[in-house]
């Protein structure tokens, strides 16, 4: 990666950090802090991850980029259906799909450093 792109990475990533997060300007100084987690705050959930580049990617491909947004996913699906997640890393898709939903969710990471 370029300087520049570096640079047009980190301002995409910072203009989203305060755009779309409600603790966005926390989010940030956290980062630079050094926190060992980060809590995004967004429509009302609250999202834990660990503060590492990789941890907080889906976090930004759910809520800032809509990389997600796969309205059809639960389409059609009866009230008492029970969808379970394994391998969800931090839990935030189904988090996110389990907020706009009354289907229940059930999230499993395989280690403990991205659950």
């Amino acid at each position: 990666m370029t300087v520049l792109d570096r640079a047009t990475w980190v301002a995409r990533r910072t203009r989203q950090t305060v755009s779309v997060f409600d603790n966005g300007w926390t989010v940030l100084r956290h980062m630079a802090t050094g926190a060992d987690e980060l809590a995004f705050e967004v429509d009302g959930l609250t999202i834990h991850c660990p503060n590492a580049p990789g941890a907080r990617v889906p976090v930004y491909e759910v809520f800032a980029e809509d990389e997600y947004s796969l309205d059809w996913f639960a389409q059609g699906l009866p009230d008492d259906v029970h969808v379970v997640d394994i391998g969800a890393h931090i839990g935030c898709f189904s988090t996110f799909r389990a907020s706009a939903s009354s289907t229940r969710w059930t999230r499993s990471a395989p280690t403990s450093s991205t659950a």
